[in-house]
């Protein structure tokens, strides 16, 4: 639980509850339970981590500084401005074999920005006196082709990601995908909005707290936001959900 710049952490149980078959709908109680026990400590957000997560050293200076010129405040030309967007819940976490380059404009515009980069360093490298026009050219789209393709092979979450991680202005905020509770923060007023919301919904194999919780921002029109790169480590290996074994990393059932 945050408030205001003090942390304190909450560690309690729910009561007996009638017996509960469905083992998605079970988390989901836990979950409303826990978020309303945080709540009675009247914090200014709440922070919701699973016990198979792990915080990164960095993580309370990356969070607050998000929090403060990210989401509460934004930098437009030059000025530090109230954020108006209003926001469901900022995921620390997603599984990062989702994080890589994919079909969309993001990937599309930082492979081109890194060709661009290592076209420019190859024409630099290999220019010499009197050279005619088409091998500058050349030497400029080998150097593009190779650091695309470079960038390409060693991946995102490897690469790209890792630079990030030099400073806290680094790390980007972007909208969040539907997956992953691990770690979580909530505005207190979502936060109790949520737990309402979750009342009226039962969650199942199909229907996880994760859907659930991105349906009340889809039907509230509010934002879902995710840092980048995590803050958070996933190290579960089973889950007690679906009692299958998985890499805590990419997520992939492991035999």
């Amino acid at each position: 639980v945050i408030h205001k710049t003090t942390w304190c952490g909450l560690k309690s149980f729910p009561p007996k509850q009638e017996q509960v078959v469905d083992r998605f709908e079970k988390e989901k109680l836990d979950f409303i339970y826990c978020l309303e026990k945080s709540l009675d400590l009247s914090p200014q957000y709440v922070l919701m981590v699973e016990d198979d997560a792990l915080p990164t050293p960095d993580m309370l200076h990356v969070l607050r500084h998000k929090l403060q010129y990210r989401l509460n405040m934004r930098v437009f030309q030059g000025e530090l401005l109230h954020n108006g967007d209003d926001w469901a819940f900022l995921k620390l976490y997603s599984m990062e074999r989702w994080q890589g380059y994919g079909n969309d404009i993001t990937s599309a515009l930082e492979l081109t920005g890194a060709g661009l980069l290592g076209g420019t360093v190859f024409l630099y490298a290999l220019q010499r006196r009197r050279q005619k026009m088409s091998r500058r050219f050349v030497n400029f789209v080998l150097g593009f082709v190779y650091v695309v393709l470079l960038c390409w092979t060693v991946g995102r979450q490897n690469l790209l990601l890792q630079f990030r991680r030099l400073t806290a202005q680094l790390y980007t905020v972007k909208s969040a995908p539907y997956c992953c509770t691990q770690a979580v923060l909530y505005p207190s007023d979502m936060a109790a909005e949520i737990a309402r919301f979750l009342k009226t919904r039962t969650c199942k194999k199909t229907y996880a707290v994760d859907f659930v919780l991105s349906d009340f921002a889809t039907n509230n029109r509010l934002q879902r936001y995710l840092v980048e790169p995590n803050l958070f480590q996933h190290v579960g290996f089973v889950s007690s959900l679906r009692s299958d074994v998985k890499d805590p990393q990419s997520g992939v059932a492991l035999e």
